[in-house]
């Protein structure tokens, strides 16, 4: 196991890409030569952090259906939860 040099996720040593970021690992049995430069390699932090901003607008919503505000907490929970699919299926659609 090694840790991607981007994120610091933990990930095979057989891998080619960290399966988190996407970023390239270095040394995965390709040769350097032949692995694809960083400009054509497509960034995921966007829709991570599309993501961790979906779950902090959820636990919002919680804490707003706690005080007693419904009709924004719905309205917040639907808003959290698109946000968080959006990062979700953005990840997995440019993997």
């Amino acid at each position: 196991m090694i840790l991607c040099t981007e994120c610091r996720c933990r990930l095979s040593d057989q891998a080619e890409a960290c399966p988190d970021c996407g970023y390239p690992a270095i040394g995965a049995g390709i040769p350097a030569s032949d692995q694809h430069p960083l400009s054509q390699q497509t960034s995921l932090k966007p829709y991570r952090l599309m993501r961790r901003a979906g779950l902090i607008t959820i636990i919002g919503a919680g804490a707003a259906a706690l005080a007693d505000f419904q009709a924004s907490a719905g309205m917040v929970g639907v808003a959290g939860c698109a946000l968080y699919l959006i990062g979700l299926l953005g990840a997995w659609w440019n993997t």
